[in-house]
């Protein structure tokens, strides 16, 4: 049974003017078990809740052949996802299925969900805080701790920096001479070697003696364990993404694609710098950014979860502004919702576009 069957499926039960084969509901019910005992899919768990809830409230005698297996469910998906750390989605859970649970259960779950919510920031706030941060998306920054942003403008320092992270990013990686002539803009050989070793002590200087780890004759390497840069957690958002889609973690999916979004919203990356190598670079990031929202929008429109829709296409038109294919699945998202003035509001703004 695909998942919007169970949303189907509250039109058959509750449909009083039809009678149905026993036989036929009963082998619905042992299908919706099935579907209600998947671990894993915070959209069938939410949609499960919401047949659940609409029997309950008509008093169906379908729900009290299901009732006993409720909190079994529910305790289930909780289990699955306190295992994940996934506590916004515990309280989410929660607060969905309000009316089927009684006040012990939801007390229980609350404080499990407080205790691993203050462990979430606290290890946070121990990783991240004290990290010497570098934005890459928007204007090149480092970002000290308790500091305000000290951008970078440097004639070699901004290119010296975009390049050592762009570096980390390709698979085929640059050779010491490809890299020093890259942030000097030097053909000769040895003028740029002789520059980079300058560009090299400033940057130093700037970020620190430990924040950079490799010897001279290398390509410059940052310490991750010591800076935290916003295109490196990017890249690991969206590659979880993509997994998940994979894997069918449909929700775990959506969860990264967002955190993935956040972070490019901040501004186009590599901002100042117009080497081949960075157009690229922009150009590959645009299309899995729009490559992926177009298949998890789609996803999502398919399984009814136009909150979702909605959210991941917004997102990604504020970075990929009049993408005629994700307006157009906006706009579908919309419709379906039956918001009118919106889709006005996006024709017009593309038509102020031209």
């Amino acid at each position: 049974m695909k998942l919007f069957g169970l949303t189907m499926l509250i039109e058959i039960l509750l449909d009083k003017n039809k009678n149905f084969d026993e036989k036929k509901i009963n082998v619905i019910n042992s299908e919706l078990l099935n579907e209600v005992f998947k671990i894993g899919n915070i959209i069938n768990a939410l949609l499960s809740i919401k047949l659940l809830i609409f029997l309950k409230i008509e008093n169906s005698k379908y729900y009290k052949k299901l009732e006993c297996n409720v909190l079994i469910m529910i305790t289930n998906h909780l289990e699955w996802c306190l295992a994940r750390g996934l506590w916004l989605y515990m309280k989410t859970i929660i607060l969905k299925s309000d009316i089927l649970l009684d006040e012990k259960f939801k007390s229980l779950w609350n404080k499990k969900i407080e205790t691993l919510r203050k462990k979430y920031y606290k290890i946070e706030s121990k990783s991240i805080n004290n990290k010497l941060k570098l934005k890459i998306f928007g204007k090149i920054a480092l970002v000290k701790p308790n500091c305000n942003p000290e951008y970078i403008s440097g004639e070699r320092l901004r290119p010296a920096i975009g390049v050592t992270v762009a570096n980390k990013l390709i698979d085929d990686k640059l050779s010491a001479l490809e890299f020093c002539q890259i942030v000097t803009g030097e053909n000769d050989p040895d003028k740029a070697r002789n520059t980079m070793r300058v560009v090299r002590l400033r940057l130093r200087e700037l970020v620190g003696e430990e924040e950079i780890k490799n010897s001279e004759t290398e390509p410059i390497i940052l310490n991750e364990e010591l800076m935290q840069v916003d295109i490196f957690d990017f890249y690991k958002y969206l590659k979880l993404a993509r997994k998940g889609l994979k894997k069918k973690s449909f929700y775990l999916s959506v969860h990264n694609f967002k955190l993935a979004l956040e972070i490019a919203i901040k501004g186009v990356p590599f901002s100042g710098l117009y080497d081949d190598f960075f157009e690229s670079i922009r150009e590959e990031i645009e299309n899995s950014i729009r490559n992926t929202a177009i298949t998890l929008i789609g996803l999502l429109m398919k399984e009814h979860d136009y909150e979702n829709a909605e959210i991941i296409s917004k997102n990604t038109l504020q970075i990929l502004s009049n993408d005629e294919e994700i307006t157009d699945l906006l706009e579908k998202c919309f419709d379906v919702q039956g918001k009118k003035t919106a889709i006005n509001k996006i024709r017009l703004n593309l038509f102020n576009s031209y």
